[in-house]
């Protein structure tokens, strides 16, 4: 994995153009912490099977090989319909627009999401301050972007203390690797021929992460330019592959230069508002308004 710091967001731009001078397009996913990897919702937590006799049914049933089983995404997607069609708008026409919007609003699914805008995936890395208006603190000591890069760098699995990170990857390279396919899938418009992917097994041969495109059917996925990694049958991380994580970037921020990022995100328009074009995201920048306000006016 390649591995870079940003403290500003004029240093993290320059990254970013440093990293744009490979071929091809570029996905960014933005986590507030560094040390997490990347993995779907559902499959953060699973359960290991011993093998007995009572069990060989379930590990035949979900996976021979790695003998795991995950919360059930077929639940998941059956309740959400049942629940959802009341508050929608549109009807999605499949079921990975259904599992588009089931993602965009928090409920378990194998979809990660990611950006196509550097600026969005680095305003969901940054967390916002506290009701004090209080940011984490500083390290005990002063360190220098080297300093951080230096100590990232000697961490062989990518993590660094007290920090978040945006991850970059280039999602031509990844389906190359991955499906041998060098285009990113527009899954929805091909939602026959993708259809094991919606409920997959071993034995449809649908093991590894595929680079999806979604219709912009939400406000919320449009605002964000949203697209994703969607995962098969396999619980690794995406960065836990070899061949993958190669082609991977991962630009750590350290937690005592986020109140300086959010101050020039702000001034740059990419707000809670903007991200989330919705009364949601209207209710959520007024509160942090409000904090703000108050902190400047009465914090010592």
């Amino acid at each position: 994995m390649h591995k870079h710091v940003a403290t500003t967001v004029e240093t993290f731009i320059r990254t970013i153009n440093k990293i744009s001078t490979q071929d091809g397009p570029l996905w960014f996913r933005g986590q507030s912490n560094a040390n997490d990897q990347l993995t779907p919702n559902l499959l953060r937590n699973y359960t290991r099977i011993e093998p007995s006799s009572e069990a060989e049914e379930i590990i035949q049933k979900y996976h021979k090989e790695s003998r795991y089983v995950v919360p059930s995404f077929e639940t998941a997607l059956s309740e959400f319909k049942r629940r959802a069609r009341p508050f929608l708008t549109m009807t999605p026409q499949n079921d990975f627009e259904w599992m588009f919007i089931m993602q965009h609003y928090g409920a378990p699914t194998r979809l990660l999401d990611w950006t196509t805008n550097a600026l969005v995936a680095l305003y969901f890395a940054i967390p916002r301050p506290n009701t004090k208006g209080e940011y984490p603190a500083l390290d005990d000591e002063e360190k220098t972007p080297e300093d951080y890069l230096d100590e990232f760098k000697r961490s062989h699995s990518g993590t660094c203390k007290g920090g978040a990170a945006v991850y970059v990857i280039n999602p031509i390279k990844l389906n190359g690797h991955a499906q041998n396919r060098h285009e990113v899938v527009d899954i929805s418009g091909n939602a026959r021929k993708w259809a094991h992917y919606v409920f997959p097994s071993p034995a449809e041969d649908c093991d590894f992460p595929v680079c999806v495109s979604a219709p912009h059917i939400d406000r919320r996925i449009r605002s964000q330019s949203g697209v994703f990694t969607l995962h098969g049958s396999r619980i690794e991380p995406l960065d836990w592959y070899e061949a993958l994580s190669r082609d991977i970037h991962k630009i750590y921020i350290p937690r005592g230069h986020w109140e300086v990022i959010n101050k020039q995100m702000k001034s740059l328009g990419i707000t809670t508002s903007f991200v989330f074009p919705d009364l949601d995201g209207v209710a959520r920048e007024v509160k942090e308004d409000v904090v703000a306000d108050f902190c400047a006016r009465y914090k010592p």
